[in-house]
């Protein structure tokens, strides 16, 4: 028995698990009817590659295998057994570049307690042609490794133990015929507010035309979402991807709204067999912000409409407010059994709850707002905002990141299962409900006096209804009209 088995501690019997085969990225699923699938997949490892394989059961038959292959393997066992098995063999032909990546700056980000994502993308901007950085990680980053793949960069992975992954990421000459030199470049801070956008953003910053025209000095992703709002205030970042109330508040913060492209984003979701509103009275809605916020607002002007005493109904706010992904944890753990949920989180709920096979109620938001308002359509949510700045004096490059917005939009919408691969490590979130939640989600560019139209409808719903006080004018609808920027 190889020596790395018997450092297994803690080992007790596990009996009737009823597991099946599937994949998911490197992880695999083993039982009786999956080990020549596996076995197979492990035969076939090539050079530097690895699996990982979740097992109820010591898959003895499957480590013979890779022990007569003379491949790593490493067993860690807490409810099951997690086997990771790696190919050493050193990949032959290796690239020039491959024997100087010692010299590469370190990124270490394995201890790090919030997303790196930003950290990374500022590097690789930052990294000249024919140089590189080497990134130390817990596991092997594909979504990050395919997009910086598509900016120009070559990867090589070394596993240095079942949960340390060193990614030496090498960026290649490029063909500069038609790119603007860097001192000629538009520098641009760009931060979101809010994950219902980040997988138009991993699409986005693959953009070879961006990067000809543009360079990111920035990239900032908020987990606590509301302080963006001090970035667009104070005029630190040039792109901003936010909600459009939030945004339209600003409207003197000297902003252009020039596309939005998220619509009707929120759900009820309850273990209660409901078909609306009414069949929720008596039961807790946990509900996202606090209570003079728009999604209380919105909820409550949506039951009077629809001819009920929002009064008759107990909604519950955190303290100091409730974080989506906070009222999320709380529905699927079973402390809440109604919430209100935006996209991405409500897809999350719904997929993690299908698995387990429970039943849960979704109440469109949608079809009650268009039931009380016939042929109004899909309601905005969230788009892009610049500073108005920025698109003064850089008319050519909005124009640019505009176009590329779009496009980037509607290749997710035609590409979502390869979408979500590219995403689900920014999501922290498996592929399969990244997946739902591109299938859930309204994806629509839509700019120009359409934009305008739209907003100028929901806006006279929200200000009727006190749910916002804003003023509509010329001066504000102008926010959402860019075309004068980028003649």
């Amino acid at each position: 028995m190889p020596e790395c088995i018997k450092k297994v501690t803690g080992e007790k019997e596990i009996i009737g698990v009823d597991v099946s085969w599937e994949e998911s990225n490197e992880r695999y699923i083993y039982n009786n009817d999956t080990i020549a699938e596996l076995v197979k997949k492990t035969s076939e490892l090539a050079p530097q590659e690895n699996i990982v394989v979740i097992s109820v059961e010591k898959p003895n038959e499957l480590l013979k295998v890779a022990q007569g292959l003379n491949f790593i393997f490493n067993i860690d066992y807490g409810r099951e057994y997690r086997i990771s098995i790696f190919n050493p063999e050193k990949v032959k032909d290796a690239a020039p570049w491959q024997d100087r990546k010692e010299s590469f700056e370190v990124l270490e980000v394995r201890k790090m307690k919030t997303d790196p994502f930003d950290m990374i993308l500022k590097k690789a901007y930052d990294t000249p042609e024919d140089s590189g950085f080497m990134l130390k990680q817990t596991f092997e980053p594909v979504p990050m490794i395919s997009m910086l793949d598509e900016m120009g960069f070559e990867h090589f992975t070394e596993k240095k133990g079942i949960f340390e992954y060193w990614v030496y990421f090498y960026k290649k000459i490029t063909d500069h015929t038609d790119e603007k030199p860097a001192s000629e470049k538009v520098d641009a801070v760009i931060q979101s507010a809010t994950p219902v956008a980040y997988p138009v953003i991993m699409r986005l910053l693959q953009s070879e035309k961006i990067r000809k025209h543009i360079n990111i000095k920035e990239l900032k992703v908020w987990e606590e979402t509301e302080k963006h709002l001090a970035w667009i205030t104070t005029g630190r970042a040039d792109i901003s991807f936010s909600a459009l109330i939030t945004s339209a508040k600003l409207r003197n913060s000297d902003i252009k709204i020039p596309a939005l492209f998220v619509w009707d984003n929120f759900v009820m979701l309850s273990r209660k067999k409901a078909n609306g509103f009414e069949d929720v009275k008596g039961e807790e809605i946990y509900t996202p912000l606090f209570e003079e916020a728009p999604p209380a607002k919105i909820t409550k002007y949506l039951m009077e409409a629809s001819g009920l005493n929002p009064d008759d109904f107990t909604f519950v706010y955190g303290k100091p407010f409730g974080r989506p992904e906070e009222i999320y944890q709380d529905f699927i753990t079973g402390k809440a059994d109604t919430v209100i949920l935006r996209e991405p989180e409500a897809s999350y709920a719904i997929k993690a709850m299908k698995d387990r096979k429970e039943d849960i109620s979704v109440i469109s938001y949608n079809k009650i707002w268009n039931e009380i308002n016939p042929g109004f359509g899909s309601f905005p949510n969230a788009g892009l905002v610049l500073k108005g700045e920025f698109a003064r004096n850089h008319p050519e490059e909005t124009k640019v990141f505009l176009e590329e917005l779009k496009a980037a939009i509607n290749w997710v919408n035609e590409n979502r299962m390869q979408s979500a691969r590219l995403s689900f490590d920014m999501m922290r979130q498996p592929v399969d409900r990244i997946e739902l939640f591109l299938d859930r989600v309204n994806f629509e560019y839509v700019d120009g006096e359409p934009l305008v139209e739209s907003v100028k409808q929901y806006f006279d719903i929200l200000n009727a209804q006190g749910i916002v006080d804003i003023k509509l004018d010329k001066e504000f609808f102008d926010i959402f009209r860019c075309d004068a920027n980028l003649k």
